[in-house]
């Protein structure tokens, strides 16, 4: 979701968790994140950026923009000036290919791994950067390769061939000497890098591996992956014991992304794809497997030793409950927005389908039964049609409403439909402008004006009412790096340089892109069963907003008209005693020219409609 959040954890209480840090400044997934000192942490994001923190603090100290796709994986670099250690820089490799060296005293890339005089045209993405502090990088790639890179000056050491898939995970030893890859071929295997080749493998898990966690003294490993198993292997025997095996109900939440072992080495926590966090605790297990593998090495003078032993089975898991867990909400999974293009269906990972009131970012319904997301959206769904104004994202597993000068201001309704107690039934508004003032009203309360006034707000606007803690990010067209993000009770009136100008231009000077209204054209006849006189002309066009019923007022009104030229203006029928009929089918009075067309006419041909009398 974009945040990054600190724990208090108690493992006496399983599922107790509280939150005592958040940090937000990320618009997508948080990838990885890495401690540069006591107090500065840098941490990579799918929004293609890399943010120092200040924990003391707790908040963004730095922007590093470079990449141009997901930054995947960070590291420590530290280098020495005439013998003297340097402050730690920072790593990051991404899906663009570059592998880029930070010094965040400066702020800016000093070097950039395996660049020679000109950019290579197509580059292979990295999806996993290893080191243990000094100056040596290890990165693992979709070419199947793991590289070694001299940190100080770029250079490619070696080039290390093994993977018969992409290299997913890497865990490199404190001196640098050994190294761990793991790959989607389901293979793990131990490199000297001295040697530069490979000297063991381990073929535990059945899928693609996305972490490992090595001791310290780099004598065993954890290994997790999308098979949702959790290994823990010895790295000389190559033995291995299964830890446990997520069999949660949402699939997604048994692959395993990463893994992090305790300070005391003995218990890992385990995220997932999913939202929650678990702790799973090994040592005493480990130990006794260890014992256990060491004792069949031993003569038979020890068999009795041996029988006293549990029995070995590898394929069953040594540990079936987790010692704590920290609780995550349930993650956004699929959409589907509704005609009316107001509201949006929303369906999480625990399969609950919610129903969203985008002009107050609040739920209006919740669906806890066994139907899909297209089942509950058919039962709901309405005939009319809405021009489309926004664009959902789900990504980050929230509901993010993006909002842009070519579609914001597409759309306009009838009041009446939003506000119960409207009394001009023919008055419309904009959706985009409504939302635009109701999601920046704290920020139009305190900007400076220049003497223009105040758009008095009016009974439909007092429907567009947010919640006060809700983010609003600004973004450069195209591109995911936010500009600006503030919580909407956060603006104090000075934030104009950095809203969009077509966003002011239209808050404080009323002014938005001219756009010419669609219209619909149309064809009037009397019905087949109607005695009703034609009028002329039987073609017309009119605005695809406008309703029936109102077109039913415009053909009494020619029928008036043709009649008076005969004295017998009597002889016409009132507008509620006149329905049109569409495809055999008698058409709502509220329904507009476009859902006629849409749902009813289905044709790309000029829509026919007849009128005739309403039958008593």
């Amino acid at each position: 979701d974009g945040a990054i959040r600190g724990w208090a954890v108690d493992p006496a209480q399983e599922q107790t968790s509280s939150c005592v840090r958040s940090l937000d400044g990320h618009v997508d997934w948080v990838n990885d994140l890495v401690m540069c000192g006591s107090n500065t942490m840098a941490s990579c994001s799918s929004d293609t950026t890399v943010k120092v923190w200040d924990l003391g603090a707790q908040r963004c100290v730095a922007t590093l923009v470079e990449h141009s796709d997901y930054v995947k994986a960070l590291t420590t670099v530290h280098t020495f000036d005439e013998g003297r250690l340097k402050d730690p820089m920072v790593a990051s490799g991404a899906l663009d290919g570059r592998l880029l060296v930070w010094d965040l005293a400066v702020g800016k890339w000093v070097v950039e791994c395996g660049y020679a005089g000109r950019r290579s045209a197509a580059r292979s993405s990295i999806y996993c950067v290893a080191g243990a502090g000094g100056s040596t990088l290890v990165t693992g790639s979709t070419d199947r390769m793991v590289s070694v890179w001299d940190a100080r000056t770029g250079d490619k050491v070696v080039k290390l061939r093994g993977h018969s898939d992409a290299v997913k995970c890497l865990a490199i030893n404190a001196d640098q000497t050994r190294l761990l890859s793991g790959g989607s071929d389901s293979m793990i295997r131990l490199w000297d890098l001295r040697q530069q080749r490979s000297i063991k493998t381990y073929d535990c898990h059945e899928d693609s591996i996305w972490s490992l966690s090595a001791s310290s003294a780099f004598d065993f490993f954890i290994s997790g992956g999308r098979d949702g198993q959790l290994w823990c292997v010895d790295v000389e025997s190559g033995n291995s014991m299964l830890l446990t095996v997520n069999d949660f109900a949402a699939k997604r939440d048994n692959m395993i992304l990463s893994t992090a072992l305790s300070a005391d080495e003995k218990s890992v926590w385990v995220g997932t794809v999913g939202s929650t966090v678990h702790l799973w605790e090994f040592g005493e297990v480990w130990s006794q497997f260890r014992t256990r593998e060491r004792a069949t090495t031993m003569s038979a003078d020890s068999s009795g030793f041996m029988d006293a032993l549990p029995e070995r089975d590898s394929f069953k898991p040594a540990v079936y409950k987790p010692t704590a867990t920290i609780v995550g909400l349930p993650g956004i999974t699929g959409y589907l927005v509704m005609n009316n293009k107001r509201h949006i269906l929303t369906i999480d990972s625990r399969g609950i389908i919610e129903q969203w009131d985008l002009t107050t970012g609040r739920i209006v319904q919740t669906f806890n039964d066994e139907r899909t997301l297209d089942q509950v959206g058919r039962e709901l769904e309405e005939e009319v049609v809405v021009p489309s104004w926004f664009a959902v994202d789900i990504r980050s597993g929230s509901v993010a409403v993006r909002l842009d000068k070519a579609t914001c201001f597409n759309a306009e309704v009838y009041a009446i439909d939003f506000v119960q107690d409207q009394k001009k039934e023919d008055t419309k508004i904009n959706l985009g402008e409504h939302l635009l003032r109701g999601l920046l009203s704290t920020w139009l309360a305190k900007v400076p004006r220049d003497g223009s006034p105040i758009t008095k707000e009016d009974d439909s606007q007092r429907s567009f009412r947010f919640e006060a803690d809700l983010p609003i990010i600004v973004t450069e067209e195209s591109s995911p790096i936010p500009i600006l993000r503030k919580l909407m009770s956060e603006f104090n009136g000075s934030e104009e340089p950095f809203l969009p100008i077509w966003v002011t231009d239209y808050l404080l000077r009323n002014t938005r892109p001219n756009k010419e209204a669609v219209k619909v054209s149309f064809v009037l006849q009397p019905h087949t069963s109607s005695s009703l006189s034609t009028i002329e002309p039987s073609r017309v066009s009119a605005p695809r907003m406008l309703r029936s019923k109102h077109v039913v007022e415009y053909i009494v009104k020619e029928l008036v008209a043709a009649a008076e030229k005969f004295g017998k203006p009597s002889t016409v029928p009132s507008a509620v005693d006149i329905e049109l009929v569409c495809n055999n089918r008698v058409v709502p009075p509220n329904m507009s020219l476009a859902a006629i067309r849409h749902f009813i006419w289905k044709s790309p041909d000029d829509l026919e409609m007849a009128y005739r009398v309403r039958a008593r």
